[in-house]
């Protein structure tokens, strides 16, 4: 037995000798970890505070707010290091398992690393700071936890039970941030800058189907490449996202908002995904200028996947389930009376369904895919998929012109008589009037002039299919009236759809 207890405070030794100091008293001063981290005596690269209460008495007010003002006064200024100002920490600092007696203030200060797990606090506040890591994890705290104008390597705030808010103000993290499974009434995100790693990620995530809270990301900056996620995965009452710059793909993945959505005035420079998500029953403002661009993708399991690619458009389950997220985005422009967004939209999508309907045609054949492929080629060209009826309106003007000069030059029983009259008229006048050629001049425009009336009075008649009875010409010209009037009568259908469509949305 002898022998084995000192095994066992050998290894208790070589523990605390590898991880750093527990102090084996019930309270403590915050001051005394300060000074344990400072001492240059303190061989431990890590000061570890395990099961305590941290008092802060010794302090003005007694509230670690005074802190700085304490370590300046303690030290000699010649021993301290500065980094613009703030005060430069050496060693790891572990809190964990221990109560505050007030609420923790940091100010100023530079930390290699700062852990705070499993602790009670009434308040956490950390204001212009640096860390190479922090890890706030598992803690209980009456009000809320503030990170201003802090600068970190490395966030994890996870599992925490927070009264009131979680606030990021002017932070700016330098690697992979993780917020997930807080217990929290509201999460506000702003004015931060994100540089995400490569196959890095920000993740804010709730497991816990009851635990309902709001999230707002307003004017952040998030940078990363097209290996980079931002992961937004939980039950949020009020998702609210503006003003953000993100260099990353930006995944909503099995959410639900059960209040208010809100997407205004972001710019994604890279892709975003709607994966099994659910949108508000009650309010949802988004607008397209967004996420025009075919920034929309599919994900599953929170991976991103291409399916629009030429490569990867076998997969026919993926695309249909992308294409289920543009219909529930186009729904919600159509209750808001956001028409605009709404045609933009669905416009887009159906680009997508016909880059689809030619690959089906190529791989697979037939009339079929064929002929919906074409038609959809079509309706881009003659109403940008009847999103824009003027545009009908214009290309069937187009039509009517380009039959009518061949009618002119193909001319109808209208044109016969008057061509007949011109001949005779102009000779009839160039006897008359050998030597003035103006009234010979007159007579052939105003001939020509008529032909030319007579053609676009036949194109439009055979173009809106009015009926002639008898079609007043023959030869070619016949032929090309009746093919007129089949293009007429299917490009004005397609026409009236499209306004029909219109008007009622």
């Amino acid at each position: 037995m002898p022998k084995c207890k000192k095994i066992i405070l050998a290894i208790t030794w070589f523990i605390t000798t590898i991880h750093g100091i527990s102090y084996a008293q019930e309270s403590i001063y915050l001051t005394e970890i300060f000074e344990r981290a400072l001492d240059p005596d303190f061989s431990k690269r890590v000061v570890e505070v395990d099961g305590y209460t941290i008092s802060f008495d010794n302090l003005k007010n007694s509230s670690s707010a005074y802190l700085y003002a304490y370590i300046l006064n303690k030290f000699d200024s010649g021993s301290l290091q500065f980094d613009d100002e703030r005060i430069i920490i050496p060693k790891h600092i572990r809190i964990k398992n221990c109560t505050f007696t007030d609420d923790f203030v940091l100010e100023s200060f530079s930390f290699s690393g700062f852990v705070v797990m499993n602790n009670t606090i009434s308040g956490l506040e950390f204001k212009n700071c640096d860390f190479k890591s922090l890890k706030i994890e598992n803690n209980e705290l009456r009000y809320k936890i503030v990170l201003e104008m802090i600068r970190t390597n490395l966030l994890s705030m996870g599992q925490n039970t927070v009264g009131i808010s979680i606030l990021m103000d002017s932070i700016e993290v330098n690697g992979n941030v993780n917020i997930g499974d807080n217990v929290v009434n509201k999460i506000e995100v702003i004015r931060s800058t994100f540089n995400l790693p490569p196959k890095g990620y920000f993740n804010n995530y709730s497991f816990d189907k009851t635990n309902e809270y709001d999230l707002f990301l307003h004017g952040n900056t998030f940078n990363g490449d097209s290996t980079t996620n931002i992961e937004l995965r939980g039950i949020y009452r009020n998702l609210d996202i503006r003003n953000n710059v993100v260099n990353a793909n930006f995944l909503f993945v099995r959410s639900r908002i059960s209040e208010r959505f809100f997407l205004v005035n972001n710019i994604f420079n890279k892709f975003v995904s709607f994966e099994e998500f659910l949108f508000s029953e009650t309010w949802n403002e988004l607008y397209w200028d967004q996420l025009a661009g075919y920034k929309l993708r599919y994900s599953q399991n929170g991976e991103l996947s291409d399916v629009v690619s030429d490569e990867n458009l076998h997969n026919t389950i993926k695309f249909k389930n992308l294409i289920t997220t543009y219909k529930d985005i186009h729904t919600i422009f159509l209750k808001r009376g956001d028409l605009e967004s709404a045609n933009a939209c669905y416009n887009e999508m159906k680009e997508l369904e016909g880059k689809w309907l030619k690959y089906m045609y190529t791989t697979k054949g037939g009339f079929d895919n064929f002929f919906r492929w074409k038609l959809n080629r079509l309706l881009k060209v003659y109403t940008k998929h009847g999103t824009d009826p003027a545009m009908a309106v214009v290309i069937s003007f187009y039509v009517i012109m380009a039959f009518a000069m061949l009618y002119f030059l193909f001319p109808s029983d209208w044109d016969k008589e008057s061509r007949q009259k011109l001949l005779v008229n102009y000779e009839n006048l160039r006897q008359k009037n050998l030597k003035n050629f103006l009234k010979p001049l007159i007579v052939i425009t105003g001939t020509i002039l008529l032909g030319l009336v007579n053609a676009m009075t036949l194109s439009i008649n055979s173009f809106v299919t009015l009926g002639f009875g008898s079609i007043p010409s023959s030869g070619v010209s016949r032929y090309m009236c009746i093919v007129e009037g089949f293009v007429g009568w299917f490009l004005l259908s397609i026409f009236t759809v499209a306004l029909i469509n219109q008007v009622l949305a």
